[in-house]
């Protein structure tokens, strides 16, 4: 998955929803079975400073790691795929285009709820790949 110019249009795959969560208020379902590595959404974001983010704490929950002063946010589905240390879902930092681009870590099962492990205790997401950021 190299992806090395700007995107004139963002993917969200067809086979994902958002719905009621039990683990939280609302996360991401698959409606069909979705195959490793299959890409399931390329969400625009934002990037805010560690200032910006203490000043308003929720934000942190809801950011990714993008370097040590700054995180993102993401929008579309970003904020709403849940946490396990078990995680289903893994996602890239596409500096490029701007976009956080979500990836099924394994195969996938109809219904399954598209899981991320934020992979840290101040509640930053920091990708468990070593493909990290592409500039």
């Amino acid at each position: 998955m190299l992806f090395l110019s700007k995107l004139e249009e963002l993917y969200k795959n067809p086979k994902i929803c958002v719905r009621r969560s039990k683990i939280h208020r609302w996360g991401v379902f698959t409606m069909e079975d979705i195959k490793e590595r299959e890409i399931l959404e390329e969400a625009p974001y934002f990037v805010l400073t560690k200032e910006e983010i203490d000043n308003v704490p929720t934000c942190g929950v809801y950011s990714y790691w993008l370097e040590d002063t700054k995180s993102l946010v993401g929008m579309g589905f970003a904020g709403l795929y849940n946490h396990s240390f078990e995680a289903n879902v893994d996602y890239q930092i596409d500096k490029i285009s701007e976009v956080i681009r979500h990836y099924a870590k394994r195969d996938i099962t109809k219904g399954e709820e598209l899981l991320l492990n934020y992979g840290s205790e101040n509640g930053f997401f920091k990708s468990n790949t070593d493909q990290g950021c592409l500039n």
